[in-house]
């Protein structure tokens, strides 16, 4: 289908519509796109240096096969309530203690690693 019938067929769907929908389409396709997140888009360079650091990982022998990820997958068990519950009580924990961590701090911290 070419963007031109696409665009054709949008435009026929989208009047039948309510206001409401409409809103949410776009904000769809807003959310799709990230327009209007506070998220910035990296630059080439950025993007091209990240390219060169996977590359070099893979190199490294430092991935995970999706073969290796899938058997460990099949090793999952589901969690009971009780354990959910503990695990939760355990984080609160953690959180009231002091040994939580953002993420932004975090990835700051991972980005000293070597």
């Amino acid at each position: 289908m070419t963007s031109q019938e696409i665009k054709k067929q949008f435009d026929e769907y989208l009047p039948l519509l309510s206001n409401k929908q409409q809103a949410l389409v776009l904000e769809l396709v807003k959310n799709f796109l990230n327009i209007g997140k506070d998220e910035k888009r990296i630059t080439r360079k950025q993007y091209n240096q990240e390219i060169d650091e996977a590359i070099d990982r893979v190199e490294d022998g430092s991935f995970v096969t999706h073969e290796d990820t899938m058997k460990e997958l099949s090793k999952l068990e589901p969690m009971s309530m009780n354990s959910f519950k503990k695990m939760i009580d355990v984080a609160k924990q953690d959180h009231d203690e002091g040994r939580v961590i953002s993420h932004e701090d975090l990835k700051k911290k991972v980005k000293t690693w070597k």
